[in-house]
């Protein structure tokens, strides 16, 4: 099987999974906004989930990016050595969170006082409890990352990508069974248990690939010190990575009280294209990233870059359209029950019309962060970084006033901040390989932007017309979206056709090589 094909097969692999994973998470998203809508206590949630996330984050995301490209070279040779190697790293960063973990334990009163200072005191003291449950999320995160890392390099994707759906399940049955009990403690006691569970069916599948752990701390290893010698600069990265989400969560936490649950709620509908799409493909093109570089196949890899950048243009550009068309009813038709109120619609729809804005360019620069990683251009990183972080506190500071709510400037702030991010990326990543094919990803970007704005338009007025013709309830609003998507859609693949798209036609054959069972 080509590379080509395997990139596909990963990908759509993890779609299929992110698609099931996520109209689960939908239902436990509803299930949240109706027992707690946007209040103090959700907002209290995600304040103290803040701080495991980006310590996860942190010390993680180098092991994915460092390990990969290492773990596959050494195991394309020795099999054995390439599972000590692993072994020596994991147990290494394993100290590291359970470290972490004991501190975010006996310190979480200074550390929500430190970041999140603003918060009365009732929400702050509910914060602290809520970080004392989650802080073990630290070590379950860091074993499902590990155990998913390996699974990957060994082309195993099925396993890693469906069983994360634990952590929902696990959540609704404690949402379900444990909410008079508990009480907004049901989601950080849900979440730690579905990591749990996740952790143990991912060391399952290990064990039956034939991976073989050893408790050994040897650094003598070349490989291990390459590692090593890596892992502080990639930490030094994540950090800066980090900034962001933080400083959006800060500032946040001094707007009016649901602010912070409005915007995550937003954010919730924003993560089923971010991760369903995004997330599959530049997960599963890494490692093949990594594969042509070892090979020195660079012409090969300026062609995967370009063709990936351009074939998601068809996904991402289209589908911020159909966001910002149809978000206030979406937000009714997933949200708006119980506690969750008008009120809360219209905040939380603002925001997620500006969310939108971030889709193509959030790809765009994930894309290309992994394409420096497998490059090892960890220079080009550390710039895009540094200059990032002032970037969105600038935007933050003056879109929160001059947008109404201040907490949708955030959300504007947000999208702004990875389109700046996406040229920076572009300008250094084209100075690395001198020619990425600019002008034809360019063109490409130019025409599906044009037929998307004109099939926009067109849902955008069958959406009006059939809201004038009958009474919005669920059913009637469901009805009149479908309709005007499904209009809009089937103009915008005749018009991608009828002016010669290639992206297009890569991907209406790759659907019938799929379905005569080619790939």
């Amino acid at each position: 099987m080509t590379i080509k094909l395997k990139v596909a097969k990963a990908t759509f692999i993890l779609i299929c999974a992110s698609i099931a994973g996520h109209s689960l998470g939908f239902f436990k998203e509803i299930m949240i906004a109706n027992y707690f809508g946007v209040s103090r206590l959700i907002d209290s949630y995600y304040v103290a989930l803040t701080i495991p996330n980006i310590i996860n984050n942190i010390l993680l995301a180098p092991f994915a990016v460092i390990f990969i490209p290492i773990f596959i070279k050494y195991r394309i040779k020795n099999k054995i050595e390439a599972d000590e190697i692993a072994s020596v790293f994991i147990n290494y960063l394993m100290v590291f969170l359970l470290l972490f973990t004991v501190i975010l334990f006996y310190f979480a009163p200074h550390i929500i006082k430190l970041f999140f200072g603003s918060l009365e005191p009732e929400r702050s003291f509910l914060a602290i409890k809520i970080l004392r449950v989650l802080c073990i999320m630290v070590i379950f995160t860091g074993v499902t990352k590990v155990a998913t890392g390996i699974l990957n390099a060994l082309e195993s994707f099925a396993l890693p990508a469906f069983s994360q759906m634990l952590i929902t399940l696990s959540t609704i049955t404690f949402i379900v069974f444990f909410y008079n009990r508990f009480g907004i403690f049901v989601l950080p006691l849900g979440l730690a248990t579905g990591l749990a569970l996740w952790s143990f069916a991912l060391i399952a599948q290990l064990k039956y690939k034939g991976y073989n752990h050893s408790f050994k701390f040897n650094t003598q290893s070349p490989a291990i010190k390459e590692m090593l010698n890596f892992s502080a600069l990639f930490v030094v990265l994540s950090v800066l990575s980090q900034v962001g989400v933080l400083i959006n969560r800060i500032i946040a936490s001094y707007l009016p009280s649901g602010s912070i649950a409005a915007i995550e709620y937003a954010n919730k509908i924003m993560q089923v294209p971010l991760i369903i799409f995004s997330g599959s493909i530049s997960t599963a093109v890494y490692p093949f990233f990594s594969l042509q570089i070892a090979e020195d196949k660079i012409e090969a890899l300026k062609d995967t870059f370009a063709s990936s950048i351009k074939t998601s243009a068809l996904i991402f550009i289209p589908m911020a359209i159909v966001i910002i068309i149809f978000s206030k009813g979406i937000i009714q038709v997933v949200f708006e029950r119980g506690a969750f109120d008008a009120a809360a619609t219209v905040l939380t729809s603002k925001i997620l019309i500006l969310f939108a804005f971030q889709l193509f360019a959030y790809y765009i620069v994930a894309i290309m962060m992994k394409l420096f990683f497998a490059l090892q251009d960890f220079k080009s990183i550390l710039y895009v970084n540094l200059i990032n972080i002032p970037v969105l506190i600038a935007l933050n500071l003056l879109f929160i006033r001059i947008i109404n709510p201040p907490a949708a400037g955030i959300a504007l702030a947000t999208s702004v901040g990875f389109f700046i991010n996406s040229i920076i990326c572009f300008i250094f990543l084209k100075k690395r390989l001198v020619n990425v094919h600019g002008a034809s990803i360019f063109m490409a970007l130019l025409k599906i932007g044009a037929i998307s704005v004109i099939s926009g338009i067109l849902m955008h007025l069958i959406y009006n017309w059939l809201g004038s013709k009958m009474v919005l309830t669920l059913i009637n609003r469901l009805i009149a979206m479908g309709s005007a998507f499904l209009a809009g859609s089937v103009f915008f693949i005749v018009a991608a056709f009828a002016i010669k798209l290639e992206e297009m036609r890569k991907i209406y054959n790759l659907g019938m090589n799929k379905l005569k069972g080619e790939i």
